[in-house]
């Protein structure tokens, strides 16, 4: 098969391709596969791939330097909800971090279904935490 002009259903075909292919070497080489959708134009794709190491520390040390963060700026109301589950809607989400130079949306959150990131504010992570809750 030959591709020539990039539709929305080539790519489709090509990011399946792709996502079989990277989920086999990322297996292959005992690691986790971060893939998000791709990009796409008539003549191209682009696509943003991480491999991350399963047991590796980087992992760990990004954690708890969110915790630490998240402990050190986040609203007294939600000091100690930093890794808890919320409900927002029909999702639930885990609370990820804080972001101390938003004045808006400052709560990190990311959904469980597929650990795409998020952010919202403070009283609708609080709001999450009590439907939770209940």
């Amino acid at each position: 098969m030959q591709i020539n002009l990039i539709d929305k259903s080539n790519a489709k075909l090509i990011h399946e391709v792709l996502n079989k292919h990277l989920a086999a070497a990322a297996a292959e080489l005992g690691m986790q596969l971060k893939n998000s959708g791709a990009r796409f134009s008539p003549t191209s794709i682009s696509k943003k791939v991480e491999f991350l190491a399963i047991s590796g520390e980087a992992v760990e040390i990004t954690t708890n330097k969110a915790k630490m963060e998240f402990e050190l700026f986040a609203p007294t109301v939600l000091k100690d909800s930093f890794g808890k589950l919320i409900k927002l809607g029909n999702d639930q989400y885990r609370i990820a971090g804080f972001n101390p130079g938003a004045s808006k949306n400052c709560i990190s959150i990311k959904r469980v279904r597929d650990d795409k990131a998020y952010r919202c504010g403070a009283d609708t992570a609080l709001l999450g935490l009590q439907k939770m809750a209940a």
